[in-house]
């Protein structure tokens, strides 16, 4: 049976393997928890994902200590996390999430939020709080890159910002940050070019650059020609595609219905779709957090479910992704973060797809 018709295809056997424990404690979630996740993957010969091809993949799942705000690929093709004042990488040999000495210097008084790297290895990460994006470089050493607000009495001359929540450098080398409700681009100088959207609370419409309206981004993307997906939690759940010349439209999902409907771009539905990623194919990622599920749209336009299913040491079986919020991908990976009842507790998922 295909997925559409709701029965997923389960391999006679199952390989069982230890997960990775990431320490805390978790209502789902314990150490020592072994997984395994159904979904549609390439097969052999690098062939597009399809209905009726569903194989077999592992998910790994660990306790986090604390409310995790983003998730990061760095160029050594490990995965970073900013959990508040501190930002750590993912051991899975050690199975912990451990603080980077070089970036030791993040203090108690900045607040990680969104991470990512730019072409020279550097981490950048936003800092709403004080409409501010820092810089660090692999000896630890932080600088401000852009935003209107100021640290350690140091002022800012880089253009104004007025709620830097996201940031990511993209396939075609451009530092975009969402401000609000729009899209911009952070240059070299530290000013500011407004890409798409505006500073207003319209409904979310589709349009030429500053025309077109955004409501509630919650991640954003891009393909490898420079052109970036956008999803929102509005009066339905959508993802959005702004194109370089700063055109957009919607791409998938719906700007009036809610749901969770497999089918074609437009014909998909998305209830709380809440980060994006991308992988080498082109296939988008998509974490759906009310759904508890995650969702890829491969990159001829179909958009499918994953099928996850993993249990407990005591025998307890789950079919769901308690509450996924982030998501991204790295070397054949998907690494999901999920906090069932949004507290500060939640677990790390490690899905591999090849």
């Amino acid at each position: 049976a295909c997925r559409h018709c709701r029965e997923a295809l389960i391999p006679e056997r199952h390989r069982m393997i230890d997960a990775v424990g990431l320490g805390g404690r978790c209502d789902f979630a314990a150490p020592q928890l072994r997984c395994q996740v159904e979904g549609i993957a390439d097969d052999a010969i690098g062939a597009a994902p399809r209905e009726d091809r569903f194989l077999q993949h592992h998910l790994v799942l660990g306790a986090v200590r604390k409310c995790l705000q983003d998730l990061a690929v760095g160029p050594d093709q490990k995965l970073y996390a900013s959990e508040g004042y501190t930002i750590r990488q993912l051991n899975l040999a050690e199975k912990t999430l451990t603080v980077i000495p070089a970036l030791a210097k993040l203090n108690q008084t900045i607040i990680a939020t969104s991470l990512s790297f730019n072409p020279a290895g550097n981490l950048c990460f936003t800092y709403p709080a004080k409409n501010q994006i820092f810089e660090i470089d692999a000896s630890g050493a932080m600088k401000i890159i852009g935003g209107s607000g100021t640290d350690s009495g140091q002022s800012s001359a880089f253009g104004k910002t007025v709620s830097p929540r996201v940031i990511r450098h993209i396939s075609d080398g451009r530092t975009i940050i969402v401000d609000n409700n729009m899209l911009r681009q952070l240059n070299a100088d530290g000013s500011i070019t407004d890409i798409a959207g505006a500073l207003s609370n319209d409904p979310a419409t589709d349009g030429a650059a500053t025309t077109a309206r955004f409501v509630n981004i919650k991640g954003i993307s891009s393909d490898s020609k420079g052109n970036i997906f956008v999803v929102e939690n509005n009066r339905g759940g959508q993802v959005r595609q702004t194109l370089k010349d700063g055109t957009t439209r919607l791409y998938a999902g719906s700007f009036t219905e809610w749901g969770n409907t497999d089918g074609m771009l437009t014909e998909a539905r998305f209830i709380c779709p809440s980060s994006v990623t991308r992988d080498d194919k082109e296939n988008l990622y998509i974490a759906d957090s009310c759904t508890n599920a995650i969702r890829m749209i491969t990159k001829e336009g179909k958009a499918y479910t994953l099928k996850v299913q993993w249990a407990t040491p005591d025998g307890k079986q789950y079919q769901v992704l308690p509450g996924p919020f982030h998501i991204v991908w790295s070397a054949g990976k998907l690494y999901v973060y999920g906090d069932s009842n949004n507290s500060l507790n939640g677990a790390l998922f490690q899905i591999p797809l090849n």
